[in-house]
C-alpha cells in the first residue's frame, strides 16, 4: 500500500506493523490498547540478516536482550496490564461490603481482568427499604458516572439490582446486576429455580416478574439476619442459608440463588452437602461481563435504553450531568 505524507493507516488494536516504501525501513509503528501491548518481531523479508537494535527494544519495551533468531518468521511478546476493567459498584456505604464482594469478584474473574471496586459517597449504609434503594439509585448513579468511560464494563454489587436499567442507558460499556446475572444462570440449570436471601423478599419477586421469570421462580427464603449481622457472623449465616436452601430445593428449586451482597463468597461455606446448585451473583456477573465484553456488542442507539441527549439537570454532580446532557 502507498504512504504518503498526511495518509493514515488504521489497524486492529494490539499489532505492529511496517509499512515498506522503498529500500529502507520507512515506516514502523505499534498501536496500544489500553494497557495490554503486544509486540510482534518479524524477519524483515528483503534483509535477512536484520535484528532488532538497542532503540528498537527500547521503543517497544523489550528486554534488551530479546533477538529475533535467523530463521525465526515470529517473536511474540505480550506484556502486562489487564485486557478488561471491571467496575464492581457497591450501592450502600458500607465499605466491608465492598471489599466483600470486590474480593469474590477476583476470584471469579478471568486472569487479565482488572476489578475496580467503588463505594458511593453518600446514601445508605444497608438497603432494607424500598425508600432507601431509591436513594441508594441516586447515590450509584453518580459513583458510576465519575467512571463512564474508564472502565470496560459494570458489575452492581447489589441484590436489589438497583439503578440497573438507568445505568444501562446511562453508560457507554455493558452493565450487569448481580441478581439478574445469578437467576439467568440459573435457568441454564435447571427448570426452575429459589432465591435466598435476608429481609424481605417481595422486592426480589418484583425484580424476577419485571426479568420475566416468574414461571421459573420456585420460591424464595429469607434468613433471619441482617446483612451487618452475616458479615459478623459467617457460620451463623452459612447454617440458616443451609435449612432455606434445602426447604427451597424441596420445593422444587433445581438451583438456588444466594440473594445479599453481604452473601459474596459464602459459597464455600453452603455449597458442600446442599442438594442443589448455587449461585453467588457476584461470581455469575463476572462472567456474564466478560461475556459481553468479548462480544463487542453496539449500544442500542434507539429505545429505552439508548443514551439520553440534551436532558437538562440541576444539582447533580459534572458527571452525572454530562452523561444526561450527552
Amino acid at each position: 500500500m502507498p504512504v504518503v505524507p498526511g495518509g493514515g493507516v488504521v489497524h486492529p488494536p494490539g499489532e505492529l506493523h511496517e509499512d515498506k516504501n522503498g529500500p529502507q525501513r520507512s515506516l514502523l509503528f505499534r498501536v496500544r490498547y489500553g494497557t495490554d501491548v503486544s509486540v510482534f518481531i518479524k524477519a524483515w523479508r528483503d534483509h535477512p540478516s536484520w535484528r532488532p537494535q538497542p532503540d528498537d527494544s527500547a521503543d517497544f519495551g523489550l528486554p534488551g536482550a530479546l533477538q529475533a533468531p535467523a530463521g525465526l518468521r515470529e517473536v511474540r511478546v505480550q506484556t502486562g496490564g489487564a485486557r478488561m476493567k471491571l467496575l464492581v459498584a457497591n450501592a450502600n456505604t458500607t465499605e466491608a461490603i465492598t471489599a466483600l464482594c470486590a474480593a469474590t469478584a477476583r476470584a471469579a474473574a478471568a486472569p487479565g481482568t482488572e476489578i475496580i471496586p467503588a463505594t458511593p459517597r453518600f446514601g445508605p449504609a444497608v438497603i432494607s427499604t424500598r425508600a432507601e434503594n431509591v436513594v441508594a439509585g441516586h447515590a450509584l448513579l453518580e459513583c458510576l458516572a465519575e467512571h463512564a468511560g474508564h472502565v470496560d464494563a459494570v458489575l452492581l454489587a447489589v441484590s436489589h439490582d438497583t439503578a440497573l436499567e438507568a445505568a444501562r442507558s446511562l453508560l457507554p460499556c455493558p452493565v450487569v446486576g448481580m441478581t439478574e446475572a445469578a437467576c439467568l444462570t440459573a435457568c441454564l440449570l435447571g427448570g426452575r429455580f429459589g432465591l435466598v436471601t435476608m429481609g424481605m423478599t417481595e422486592p426480589y419477586r418484583e425484580r424476577i416478574a419485571q426479568y420475566g421469570l416468574t414461571d421459573r421462580l420456585a420460591g424464595l427464603g429469607a434468613i433471619a439476619m441482617t446483612p451487618p449481622e452475616a458479615l459478623a457472623d459467617p457460620d451463623g449465616a452459612a447454617a440458616q442459608l443451609r435449612a432455606a436452601i434445602a426447604e427451597l430445593a424441596g420445593r422444587g428449586a433445581d438451583a438456588v440463588v444466594l440473594g445479599g451482597a453481604a452473601l459474596a463468597g459464602m459459597l464455600p461455606r453452603v455449597q458442600p452437602g446442599a442438594p442443589v446448585p448455587l449461585l453467588d451473583g457476584i461470581a455469575c456477573g463476572v462472567k456474564l461481563a466478560e461475556a459481553l465484553v468479548a462480544l463487542r456488542l453496539p449500544k442500542p442507539q434507539q429505545g429505552s435504553y439508548a443514551p439520553p441527549r440534551g436532558r437538562a439537570s440541576g444539582g447533580l454532580g459534572p458527571a452525572l450531568t454530562a452523561l444526561l446532557r450527552g
